[in-house]
């Protein structure tokens, strides 16, 4: 059938609206996106859809993208230094039917030279031209490598996403996978392709709300931007006025005491995410980032629950593989003396910092988890025409690792045990798989004889299911949940947090719902 969407592509292939000048397509490309959809309109072919959006993220997977534009306008993206100029070009993967969408350059270091640019930085804004999205993204973000490489700056993403599966982020950060690009059928690279932190990106895990949500962006030191609401006018979230103190942006109160601040702070901060993200991207190594320079980061507000940290632009991770790197003092953000200096969250952190290098991060994860990813990334990086990735740089990396994990041990003070976690100590709750469609498998630990709970709520902390209530031994239990309600009727797909109460603790593990 031929959609109104299918029209609107149709009748508007010809003339798009860039900034505040109409833009042609030429032709030559015009024609052939335009002949490449009346063939998939005529034989029925409808776009191959990846199962939901984490899938563009799949770390173990390269994703092939498609990107069709006249060579004038490719060549206007490639040398624009205001980063500004947005083009007109078709998106696809292989087996889809090219959608429009707009292409600009990122403010990345051109490769292999201003001079000759040929592989740069590239923002895809999927809904640019036509309204949707794009396997339910709207905005697309693909780092060149330039600054380090594309399998470091690609691992320390998969190093955040290491952290969350295995417990400790209390929440689902952003993600990042590798991409094959194709410009005009001429493969121009290995990308990373790192998640964009917007609107969509929250409602992607439930969390956005409106009227009850806000989502700040800081790509400076001291200065943020709302990005959402973004209407004029519209007030700011009641934990943005209420941290009105330095290292915070308004700034024009006084800042509490140690004792006092730790109070404040986990009161209106999710400080367990907050600090997981400050201990990864210290162990990697990120010097432009919210602890190392109080830069590159995104926070999210809600009426009905604590702040969120995002990380993002991590193009200067690993510091060229030095693995003597402070794990504390990270540079000159005044967050980190606030808050890694600070009693109460030096002990969190450290203890988070023990539980990555004892688990998610050993050493024996890590070297496996860079074999798997040498072996799906290799044909990809190895081919590279700007900037290939040698076999070297993996073996480099697994001694990076290996190095790493014993400087940081050795940083870390004597009170906090670095020789193995008791896996019942801790009492860790886990979820696997996560995301997940029909159901996933909740891990838990109990110290002592006595009353579990273990309960699934909502984003707005309503009860959605007790999957257990009772009396239990000491030791390591299993349950699962089926994305059911207390009745057994299916739930709609989002986030969630599966909560344990165990010995008098409480911890709780987010969750995602597919449909």
């Amino acid at each position: 059938m031929f959609t109104h969407r299918g029209y609107r592509r149709l009748r508007d292939w010809r003339t798009i609206s860039v900034s505040h000048s109409r833009h042609p397509l030429p032709p030559a490309v015009g024609a052939v996106c335009l002949a490449t959809l009346l063939v998939a309109l005529a034989v029925g072919v409808r776009p191959a859809q990846a199962q939901n959006w984490p899938d563009i993220y799949d770390p173990y997977t390269v994703l092939t993208l498609n990107l069709t534009l006249s060579s004038q306008d490719w060549n206007t993206v490639l040398h624009d230094g205001t980063f500004n100029i947005t083009v007109p070009a078709y998106l696809s993967v292989p087996g889809e039917t090219p959608i429009l969408v707009g292409l600009r350059r990122k403010s990345s270091v051109a490769l292999p030279s201003e001079g000759s640019a040929a592989k740069v930085g590239l923002k895809i804004d999927i809904n640019q031209y036509v309204p949707g999205s794009w396997h339910k993204l709207k905005k697309l973000s693909l780092e060149n490598g330039a600054d380090t490489s594309t399998l470091l700056e690609g691992f320390a993403w998969f190093l955040h996403r290491l952290a969350w599966t295995t417990g400790g982020y209390p929440y689902m950060p952003g993600l990042g996978a590798w991409v094959k690009l194709y410009v005009n059928g001429q493969y121009n690279g290995c990308f990373v392709n790192a998640e964009q932190v917007d609107k969509r990106f929250l409602e992607n895990r439930g969390l956005w709300l409106e009227d009850d949500s806000w989502l700040y962006k800081a790509s400076d030191v001291g200065s943020h931007t709302l990005e959402f609401p973004s209407a004029p006018g519209t007030p700011h979230s009641a934990n943005y006025t209420a941290l009105c103190y330095s290292p915070f942006p308004v700034g024009s109160c006084s800042t509490p005491p140690p004792a006092t601040l730790a109070a404040d702070l986990s009161n209106r901060i999710d400080m367990q995410g907050m600090l997981t993200l400050g201990a990864v991207n210290a162990w990697c190594y990120s010097p432009d980032n919210l602890f190392s320079k109080g830069k590159n980061h995104f926070y999210a507000d809600f009426t009905y629950g604590k702040r969120y940290y995002y990380t993002w632009d991590m193009d200067a991770n690993f510091g060229s593989l030095n693995t003597s790197r402070s794990i504390y003092e990270l540079g000159m953000s005044s967050y980190e003396d606030l808050i890694i200096d600070n009693p109460t969250f030096r002990t969190q952190y450290d203890n988070i910092m023990r539980t990555l290098i004892n688990g998610p991060f050993a050493t024996a994860n890590l070297i496996a988890a860079i074999d798997a990813l040498e072996a799906a990334l290799t044909p990809a990086m190895s081919t590279d025409p700007y900037n290939p990735v040698t076999a070297s740089e993996f073996t480099d990396l697994r001694n990076f690792v290996t190095a790493r994990n014993l400087n940081v041990a050795s940083q870390l003070p004597p009170s906090v045990s670095v020789e193995g976690d008791s896996p019942v100590r801790e009492a860790r709750l886990t979820a696997q798989p996560n995301p997940f469609q029909t159901r996933t498998h909740v891990a838990f630990g109990v110290e002592r004889a006595g009353t579990a709970r273990v309960r699934v709520y909502d984003t707005r902390g309503a009860l959605v299911r007790t999957l257990v209530d009772g009396a239990l031994p000491a030791g390591r239990h299993q349950t699962s949940w089926q994305g059911t309600d207390e009745t057994g009727r299916p739930v709609g797909a989002g986030l969630y947090f599966v909560v344990c109460e165990a010995d008098g603790r409480r911890w709780n593990r987010a969750v995602t719902l597919l449909r």
